[in-house]
């Protein structure tokens, strides 16, 4: 045999040593093991056999739960960075509780880094059953014998008169409606014993103050239904209802515990026409609520001109002395996600700090009787444990039992005094704010 016939077939085998060392070194992911009926509300267990894994520090092992009629319906999704380059992963999985029933979704799973998308794995098909207490009620209300709308309700399976709720009221956005908007709090509820109310507006595109009417009809119904916690009733809203959130909750402490607007801040030229800092705030935490705001700061509908419409609303809660938690989640627009029904629970849940009343400047003069009457509220009627007035001038009097100083100050005690106060409740909550006290020479 002629050499120059060797030369086809020894290229066929450099090209096949080639292809089966790529395709050694090539990550792969197969889906050793999972179940084929899963149950909505509950954690299911899947293992990856991983071969040949990438070990940058860009690399991600994704795995995601999918909806056959829609493939860019993520049902579930977990990024994982640490795995094994050869062996299994042992993977737990919460399906969220508001999943419907879906006979054909699949698992899918890859490797993904800075290039792009490695490899990829999709499983034989899953079905997924909804949960068994996923119920909810939709009812009709009205009120001046006008105004109709519903509101839908759910009730979480810890509920018994012996272990009783909180309420949480949740408002939907722009364009929305209670029932739709009520699935995406089940979890939450769920997790936090909490019963949903969640009204539908009479104008879908706004909330207003006959709808505040609707809401509060509804709330005295489900308390004269339902054993509810005592001063444990919350409010939050998305977008539109988050707005609403502000101006029903900050207008009815008696009302509502605390409140969590997400995406929605009040300002000027929105549909609600309102001049934030035209809104009365009271000074006294008798009339104030803890806040947990939520906001995006790519949000267009906050963030797109001159106007620091954020930083207005902010500093006017701020002056005010709300106790504001403010998340401002960066790269994020005007959206809502399920992870901010979670932080809204833990929020509601958690003890929240005693609140102080906004503490002005002082200017006296020497030998001027100086009497001032700290103004305390713990939200969750915790008693006050310590109450600390540091730094306090020589001669001032102060009395811990209610929350009172006075002092007449000498000549020699002329300038600036700066003191700070710090309030504990009995769970460690703790709250301080400084302030000063000028001593001029001349009124």
């Amino acid at each position: 045999m002629k050499s120059d016939n060797y030369v086809p077939i020894l290229i066929l085998v450099i090209f096949l040593s080639i292809t089966n060392s790529l395709k050694s070194n090539t990550p792969q992911i197969h889906f050793s093991s999972y179940k084929k009926t899963i149950q909505a509300g509950k954690t299911t267990k899947i293992r990856l056999n991983l071969e040949n894994a990438p070990s940058s520090k860009t690399s991600l092992l994704i795995l995601q739960l999918r909806s056959p009629s829609n493939t860019k319906k993520i049902i579930y999704r977990k990024k994982i960075k640490k795995f094994p380059l050869n062996g299994s992963k042992n993977i737990k999985a919460y399906i969220p509780h508001m999943t419907p029933e879906i006979k054909n979704a699949h698992w899918v799973t890859f490797f993904k880094n800075s290039n792009g998308i490695l490899s990829k794995s999709i499983s034989k098909k899953v079905q997924i059953n909804s949960a068994d207490d996923f119920i909810i009620v939709t009812r009709n209300i009205s009120t001046l014998g006008i105004f109709n709308s519903t509101f839908s309700l759910y009730i979480p399976p810890k509920y018994n008169e012996n272990n009783p709720s909180s309420l949480l009221v949740v408002l939907h956005g722009r364009g929305g409606n209670g029932k739709q908007f009520i699935e995406s709090w089940i979890d939450t509820a769920k997790q936090f014993n909490m019963i949903l109310l969640s009204p539908s507006a009479i104008d879908p595109l706004m909330w207003n103050l006959f709808d505040w009417e609707l809401i509060k009809k509804a709330i005295q119904q489900i308390k004269s239904e339902y054993k509810i916690k005592e001063n444990n009733t919350y409010l939050s809203g998305v977008s539109a209802g988050a707005i609403a959130t502000y101006l029903y909750g900050l207008n009815n402490t008696n009302i509502f515990k605390a409140i969590a607007p997400i995406a929605g801040i009040p300002k000027k030229e929105s549909e609600f026409n309102i001049d934030p800092e035209q809104i009365p705030l009271p000074h006294d935490p008798h009339s104030q609520v803890p806040i947990l705001n939520i906001l995006g700061d790519k949000d267009l509908y906050f963030f797109n001109d001159s106007t620091d419409h954020y930083g207005i609303w902010m500093n006017h809660l701020k002056q005010s002395g709300y106790q504001v938690k403010d998340i401002l989640y960066p790269n994020r627009g005007h959206t809502f996600v399920p992870k901010d029904t979670l932080l809204v629970g833990r929020f509601f849940s958690k003890n929240h700090s005693p609140m102080l009343g906004k503490i002005p400047d002082f200017s006296i003069v020497p030998g001027q009787k100086f009497k001032y009457q700290f103004k305390v509220k713990d939200p969750d009627n915790d008693s006050i444990l310590k109450f600390k007035l540091k730094k306090k001038p020589k001669g001032l009097h102060w009395d811990r039992q209610s929350y009172t100083m006075e002092w007449s100050p000498k000549q020699k005690q002329t300038g600036i005094h700066k003191l700070k106060v710090i309030v504990i409740d009995n769970r460690k909550g703790k709250s301080k704010q400084k302030f000063h006290i000028e001593v001029k020479t001349t009124p």
